[in-house]
């Protein structure tokens, strides 16, 4: 990711109000997480954790937690909403597409509207590297926009606080393609009616596991 980039993201957190989350037991991904993950522990990863609303939850199923996000000022806002709190959490700043860690050494990833900002090989990279990070057996949720259309769709915002950010809505098929690494668990669309159905837009949630017999390279 670009100095440009980080900056922008850096410009957007900054407007975001931080505050401290209590993040319902109840919501879908985070019954995911808790029935994907099962009695498994180790280090768990929350991909663009932004100001740290599932670290807490993530605790639950992980012997250590570590929230990464590209932009300074939403790792600031995570260490406020930790503050006072003995949790085993470590958070760090990095790019997207390579993740910095080595193979089959994380038990679990969490990544919820992060991964689409970015091109349409951009978000497959991304995919490659959970691949590669993961134990065998290890979970994977994911929850990002998409679109019903056949093909999926890269708009890139001309105003508005992501303006000039690639958003990626990825189809049915770019779906299957990206998930091909992992036994997918469940999968979940939810249409979202637009007066232009055009521009109608549905949101993946997907819970899966990379296979227990997979070989620790990328594909």
């Amino acid at each position: 990711m670009s100095k440009d980039a980080r900056k922008q993201w850096d410009r957007l957190w900054r407007r975001r109000r931080s505050k401290r989350f209590n993040s319902s037991l109840l919501s879908r991904p985070a019954q995911m997480v808790l029935s994907t993950a099962g009695r498994r522990r180790g280090k768990v990863l929350d991909w663009g954790c932004g100001h740290g609303a599932y670290l807490g939850l993530l605790t639950e199923v992980a012997s250590h937690v570590i929230g990464v996000d590209v932009s300074r000022n939403a790792l600031m806002g995570a260490r406020r909403n930790l503050a006072g709190k003995r949790l085993p959490v470590t958070l760090f700043q990095a790019g997207t597409r390579v993740l910095p860690f080595r193979n089959s050494s994380i038990s679990g990833i969490l990544s919820l509207s992060a991964i689409h900002h970015d091109s349409r090989r951009g978000m497959a990279k991304t995919i490659v590297e959970f691949v590669r990070v993961l134990r065998p057996g290890g979970w994977l949720v994911l929850a990002f926009p998409g679109t019903d259309a056949g093909r999926g769709v890269l708009e890139v915002p001309s105003e508005g606080p992501e303006k000039g950010i690639p958003h990626y809505y990825p189809s049915r098929s770019d779906v299957r393609r990206f998930m091909a690494g992992f036994d997918v668990i469940e999968l979940i669309q939810n249409v979202h009616e637009a007066p232009d159905v055009k521009r109608r837009r549905v949101h993946w949630l997907i819970a899966a596991r990379k296979p227990e017999s997979h070989a620790d390279e990328k594909p």
